[in-house]
């Protein structure tokens, strides 16, 4: 059974994404490119308090649908796949539009 909870503590879910190879999308920084989203940071825990996911979840208003919003959850767990590190590009990765 795992126990989801909202985000306080950054480094430990940016060291959790960057651990288990997860992209610049995930980490905490993102919202940061992403000026026109909101975010939302959670994490999951087993049991006996060990980490196995975080998820940062990006909300935007879509102004043609009045105050309906849309949700990206960009998720990290640990069976992701390796790839750039969280803060890192690589030379085929670049930031998405902020919009």
């Amino acid at each position: 059974m795992y126990t989801f909870k909202p985000e306080t503590d950054l480094a430990a879910f940016d060291a959790f994404v960057e651990e288990h190879h997860g992209q610049y999308q995930q980490c905490s920084l993102w919202p940061q490119v992403k000026t026109a989203w909101g975010s939302h940071l959670y994490s999951g825990f087993r049991e006996t308090g060990e980490r196995v996911l975080t998820c940062l979840v990006l909300e935007r208003d879509l102004p043609l649908a009045g105050s309906t919003r849309i949700f990206r959850p960009i998720p990290t767990s640990t069976r992701s796949r390796p790839s750039s590190r969280c803060g890192m590009r690589t030379e085929n990765s670049s930031p998405a539009n902020s919009s």
